[in-house]
């Protein structure tokens, strides 16, 4: 009998042993570009807490360093879990064509994404039919302000290309740059080409040429004079000086400071943008150059939350990257502390909110006519086209009629 107690004994040792080993919790490992925001790490935290059998492990990674890392590294099998990186067939389309990505499509069915989460973002990262992404934040291109220096200027927020090309006349007579802006890194670029072409072609022409069904594609009369009245500001002095030769970060603290009274980027900025001016910065929408269009804001998705195809932790990533879009979970947070829009229908009336976020949201909700940011949305070898002459276009070396061919050109590139 005592010996079959030991052994009784030893066995419960080893049993429990084990399930010991078996609950050791599960690290994954999530690259995203929050570089100068804890936003995911308190994300993180608040899963791992609630989720003691997982350990997500978030690490931030700059847009240029994922962009030149993540494919190499998820090829060799030491990438991340789940990252977030860009959407659009450049990028994620990238990733999928060489088999990197995880099919998210069951995902969506076992948790109801399609009930949950707005269209847009599981539209965005879908690619050949299959869903591989899911984009959290709904980006809006448009014009911060300085409200001080409009005030000063005793100029109103415009709503005519004119008057928007009459208040960097007055900045320059009065020695303030109008519109800062920059192209060092290449992808603001990017956005300035779509605001200029919205403006200039309106919604319906932008489309056509992104779907290639219009005559002539991208080569559009009405996109090279965007492109050339972009040139013109830099030509006039109304702008920054020698835009290639200024990275982004550094506009940005150039603009907070007062250096500028117009900067163009995206509603990424506004969490930034407040924090550093307050209620000294405004937003408004582009306006249109042509008769007969709208001001409509370009949007689009920016990056979007992807697995690799190799996790060895599905089940635990997929339950991370779920959470990650609950309204009264990571949605929340994210809103909250990034001022970005998510797919979730996240309850703000109690949060605590900027007013420049407010007035994104306002906008969001009065627009009912949007324009494109492009790039997202075409692959990589037009986008590498586009990077190219568009710092072209600011040096004024070609003219808007040579830069819409090359775009063309590139866009009918097999």
């Amino acid at each position: 009998m005592k010996k079959l107690l030991v052994a009784l004994l030893a066995a419960l040792l080893v049993f429990t042993g084990a399930a010991a080993v078996a609950e050791e919790p599960v690290e994954v490992l999530f690259w995203h570009q929050y570089t100068d925001n804890d936003v995911m790490d308190t994300i993180a935290a608040d899963f791992n807490a609630a989720n003691p059998d997982i350990i997500v492990k978030a690490v931030s990674v700059s847009t240029a360093d994922i962009r030149n890392t993540l494919k190499m590294a998820l090829t060799s099998g030491t990438g991340p879990d789940l990252f977030y990186y860009d959407a659009g067939p450049g990028y994620l389309g990238a990733l999928a064509d060489a088999g990197l990505l995880y099919d998210l499509g069951p995902a969506a069915e076992q948790y109801g994404w399609k009930d949950t989460l707005a269209g847009w973002a599981l539209t965005a990262g879908t690619y050949n039919g299959t869903l591989y992404g899911v984009a959290n934040e709904y980006e809006m291109l448009g014009v911060f302000y300085n409200k001080q220096i409009f005030a000063d200027l005793g100029v109103e927020v415009p709503t005519t290309y004119d008057q928007f090309v009459e208040i960097c006349r007055k900045a320059k007579e009065a020695g303030v740059t109008g519109l800062v802006i920059d192209d060092l890194d290449k992808w603001p670029g990017y956005h300035y080409e779509s605001l200029f072409y919205g403006a200039f072609g309106g919604p319906e022409k932008v489309d056509g040429a992104i779907n290639q069904t219009i005559e002539g594609g991208w080569n559009q009369p009405e996109f090279a004079e965007a492109l050339n009245a972009l040139a013109s500001l830099v030509k006039e002095g109304y702008t920054s000086e020698f835009p290639n030769g200024i990275a982004h970060d550094d506009a940005l603290r150039d603009f907070y400071t007062g250096g500028g009274a117009m900067y163009l980027t995206g509603t990424w900025a506004v969490s930034g943008m407040y924090e550093n001016m307050g209620d000294n910065v405004g937003l408004f929408i582009f306006p249109a150059a042509k008769e007969g269009l709208e001001n409509t804001p370009p949007v689009g998705v920016g990056s979007a939350a992807q697995v690799s195809a190799v996790t060895r932790h599905p089940e635990q990533t997929l339950r991370f990257l779920n959470y990650l879009f609950t309204a009264d979970g990571g949605a929340k947070t994210w809103m909250e502390k990034c001022s970005c829009i998510t797919p979730n229908d996240v309850d703000t009336t109690d949060m605590d909110l900027d007013p420049l976020f407010r007035q994104v949201l306002e906008i969001s909700d009065t627009v009912d006519v949007y324009n494109y940011n492009i790039d997202v949305l075409v692959n990589q070898n037009i986008n590498d086209a586009t990077a190219n002459f568009m710092q072209q276009i600011l040096d004024g070396i070609i003219t808007g009629e040579e830069a819409v061919a090359l775009k063309q050109a590139a866009a009918e590139m097999k």
